[in-house]
C-alpha cells in the first residue's frame, strides 16, 4: 500500500523537499529540517553512490545522473572537486536526491497499482 498521494507529499516525507521562505518580493529556497532522516540519510546514499566514478577506466557508475549533478553546477564542473563551491555541490547533490526519490516513488506507484490489478483480475475468475 503506497500511503502518498503525491511525490511532492513523498518528498516532504522524506525530508528532501524544497522549502520556499521570502520577503519583500525575494525568495530562497533551502532543504527542509523535518522529515524521515532515515530516509533523507538513504538518499543521499544512493545519491553519492550513483555519482561514483571507477578509478582506473574513469567510467561513472550511473553516466546519466553524473550528468545531470554536473548540469546543476554548471561552470563548476570544469574544476577539481577540491576547488569547487561547496554551496553549489549541495544543492546539485540534493537536486539528484530529490530526481532518485521521485524515481523510486513512481516505482511505488507502479508496483502498487500492478498489485492491485493482479488482485482484481484474481477476484474476477471464477474458482
Amino acid at each position: 500500500m503506497i500511503r502518498f498521494a503525491t511525490a511532492d507529499k513523498f518528498l516532504a516525507y522524506t525530508g528532501i523537499a524544497p522549502v520556499t521562505l521570502g520577503s519583500g518580493g525575494h525568495e530562497s529556497r533551502f532543504k527542509s529540517q523535518f522529515g524521515r532522516r532515515e530516509l533523507s540519510a538513504l538518499f543521499h546514499r544512493i545519491a553519492s553512490t550513483q555519482l561514483v566514478v571507477h578509478r582506473k577506466t574513469g567510467v561513472p557508475r550511473n553516466p546519466a545522473a553524473k550528468a545531470y549533478y554536473e548540469k546543476h553546477l554548471g561552470d563548476q564542473a570544469a574544476l577539481p572537486p577540491g576547488k569547487r563551491d561547496r554551496q553549489r555541490q549541495k544543492k546539485a547533490l540534493l537536486s539528484l536526491m530529490r530526481v532518485q526519490a521521485v524515481r523510486f516513488y513512481k516505482l511505488m506507484k507502479r508496483q502498487k497499482l500492478a498489485a492491485e490489478a493482479s488482485r482484481a483480475q484474481e477476484a474476477g475468475k471464477p474458482a
